[in-house]
């Protein structure tokens, strides 16, 4: 720009803010640019970083035309009116701070030099112009601040003609080592305090919104997710939380790890040249990362010392530069992308849904009851089949699936409670958006009541929970405890077999992937599935499965799978004994190495009950285990009488009976077990 021009506009840029120190600048004005309005004749700083910012943006524009700017963030508005002053026929400057939004036209109006200035009170992730409003952008010092970058970045391009221009400029650069001890201390104050009244620490914030979100999780739970939940917010923040009280442990990174817990502002977010590059290609434009330059109001000798030595470093070389100044600048050019409109579908009708719940006595301790209860209160309609007595859960499912009227069967384990009332409308609705998902799961957590025992189980034990994700995800955790599929799927594939004792979703999750399908866990949509109370539950429910892993082996060894560990997408075909054994003998080193005692004790339990099934010294459960055992009890000799006072509880949990040829082959050991129970 010419030299006269450049006379122009100090000159516009002195008379204003001459007149902003007579109209009564507020404080907080002050704070930020007291410098000038105590002595106007340092606003040249101001007037030749405009003049540079308006250069830069015609240089870079693929016309050369720039006549609408849109400036992000504006805060105060000195940088729009700048511009305005600056030969930038049309100036909006946006900002979703009310306070700053009112001053900002109060102080506008007192330059009439800067010719169309206006202001609009937004979002940086919302913008509320029409596609291909403006010629540039401007995000001075306010990409680091939006709660989305990703977003923030997608609306500029939306609003942006086809070669329009980006410039990014902030002093925020995560390279840069002079400013970076102030901003950690910044960053420090603002999660822990002490922050000025009214605001609050956003560590008390986050305590004080998940102890309203998750009032039975306890004080102390609810401290140790808010600290472990840091850097998120909004729906993102109660997701990870919840996974910390139902799993032990977040499961997604924060992009920034200070930031507002309700808004997601951030507090002085950085960015490196690499990363800003990467976030500007990602969304669109073809990115440049050029040399920072500053303007400086210093005029004593200290001032002018630090500004000529700052120049020095930068004109010694492009790295070095970045090093050696906070300041970040980058510009993008938007590409000519046509985006195809698309045409939305009809909707079409919701599906007939048919919850099945397969329960030895159908009450589960009044849980059924609840249950009930909860899948009457869902956002969708279902009925609901509870399937009484009929055991192994296979052939629950699969007597469910014959009586249901649905063409989508949801099967729910009867000791699960449903994690919200739109639990049913995430299974449903992603087999209806994904026609490649057969089976469709929910995220397991334990339930926020949960004892410390039963945290453990959920934080250290594999497929003991999963947590609550954001996309749909891949992998072989969709199982019994809350799952859909198709009906017509499910017949397609022959259901599931109906004498495996354990691991028969394994086997219909197989059947269907052989089909063709996946097997996915749905976005949002989780139910709290309770592990063992204590370790004699947690001892026997692992002898338990051990036992009938052996009864599976010796009866049906084709239909058997390994599972994965954690949660693996699919599972194996199982190996031979020997690979097995050694593969088991890997992990329990890997644990024991580890410190990880839960899953020490686990496999042996496990491996305890294998051998004692394998050797007839434990039997799995099966369906009508009294009955039956009280018909093989009389005919070895013991009269009614003497049954009845055996105590079924304590018969129960010896002779949880699968065989009833096991109990023929040892009639002498029955009895001798039957004496040392009573």
């Amino acid at each position: 720009m010419a030299e006269i021009d450049r006379r122009e506009v100090l000159k516009t840029t002195r008379a204003w803010f001459a007149r902003i120190a007579k109209a009564s600048a507020s404080d907080r004005f002050r704070l930020d640019y007291g410098l000038f309005l105590d002595d106007p004749e340092r606003s040249f700083a101001l007037a030749d970083e405009a003049l540079y910012i308006a250069d830069i943006l015609r240089q870079n524009a693929r016309d050369g035309a720039v006549r609408r700017v849109l400036d992000l963030g504006c805060g105060f508005g000195v940088h729009s009116v700048l511009l305005g002053a600056s030969g930038i026929p049309v100036v909006v400057g946006i900002d979703p701070a009310t306070s700053k939004f009112g001053e900002a036209r109060r102080y506008a109006e007192l330059c009439p030099e800067a010719g169309a200035v206006s202001f609009v009170r937004a979002g940086a992730q919302a913008l509320p112009f029409a596609p291909a409003s403006f010629d540039a952008v401007l995000a001075r010092e306010s990409l680091s601040h939006v709660p989305e970058v990703i977003p923030a970045l997608q609306e500029i391009r939306r609003v942006l003609r086809a070669g329009g221009v980006l410039h990014v400029r902030d002093y925020n650069n995560a390279w840069g080592i002079p400013g970076r001890a102030a901003r950690r201390r910044a960053w420090r104050v603002s999660e822990e305090g002490p922050a000025a009244p009214p605001a609050e620490p956003f560590a008390a914030v986050r305590r004080r919104l998940l102890g309203a979100r998750f009032p039975g999780a306890g004080s102390k739970a609810v401290a140790q997710a808010a600290r472990a939940a840091r850097g998120h917010y909004g729906d993102v923040l109660m997701r990870e939380s919840l996974n910390f009280l139902g799993t032990g442990r977040v499961y997604e990174e924060p992009e920034f790890p200070f930031r507002d817990p309700v808004s997601g502002a951030a507090e002085e977010r950085t960015f490196s040249p690499p990363q800003i590059r990467r976030l500007l290609l990602e969304t669109g434009f073809a990115p440049r990362v050029i040399p920072p330059r500053h303007f400086h109001a210093r005029t004593d000798p200290l001032g002018r010392f630090a500004a000529e030595t700052r120049a020095f470093l930068i004109q010694a070389g492009f790295p070095v530069s970045l090093l050696a100044t906070p300041l970040i600048e980058c510009v993008g050019v938007k590409g000519e992308i046509q985006n195809p409109k698309s045409k939305t579908p009809n909707p079409k009708p919701l599906p007939s849904v048919t919850v099945v719940i397969p329960s030895r006595d159908g009450t589960r301790g009044g849980n059924v009851e609840r249950l009930r209860e909860e899948i009457a209160a869902q956002t969708i309609p279902a009925d609901v089949e509870v399937i009484v007595g009929v055991f192994p859960c296979g052939r629950a499912h699969n007597e469910g699936a014959r009586r249901a009227q649905g063409e989508i069967l949801v099967f729910l384990d009867d000791d699960v409670r449903l994690g919200h009332t739109r639990v049913l409308a995430g299974l449903v609705g992603t087999l209806l958006a994904h026609p490649d998902v057969g089976i469709v799961g929910a995220s397991q957590l334990a339930p926020l009541e949960a004892n410390p025992f039963q945290r453990l189980c959920a934080r250290d034990l594999h497929r003991a929970s999963f947590p609550v994700v954001g996309v749909l995800v891949d992998t072989d955790m969709a199982t019994h405890a809350a799952m859909a599929i198709r009906r017509d799927l499910y017949d397609k594939v022959g259901g599931e077999p109906g004498d495996l004792l354990r691991a028969d979703d394994q086997v219909l999750r197989a059947r269907v992937r052989q089909a063709g399908y996946r097997v996915v866990v749905a976005p949002d949509t989780w139910v709290f599935h309770p592990p063992p109370e204590s370790w004699r539950a947690f001892a026997r429910a692992r002898m338990r499965d051990g036992a009938a892993a052996a009864y599976d082996r010796r009866t049906q060894p084709d239909l058997l799978f390994d599972a994965p560990e954690g949660a693996g997408v699919r599972a194996t075909r199982r190996r031979s004994f020997a690979l097995r054994a050694a593969r088991a003998g890997g992990a329990l080193f890997r644990d024991l190495w580890g410190g990880r005692w839960l899953r020490v004790a686990s496999r042996l339990f496990h491996a305890a009950g294998y051998v004692g099934g394998s050797f007839g010294w434990i039997c799995p459960e099966a369906q009508g285990w009294g009955e039956r055992l009280r018909e093989r009890l009389l005919a070895v000799g013991y009269t009614r009488t003497r049954f009845q006072a055996v105590d079924r509880e304590l018969l129960s949990q010896r002779f949880d009976v699968r065989a009833m040829d096991f109990l023929d082959a040892r009639r002498g050991r029955l009895r001798w077990w039957l004496r040392a129970a009573r």
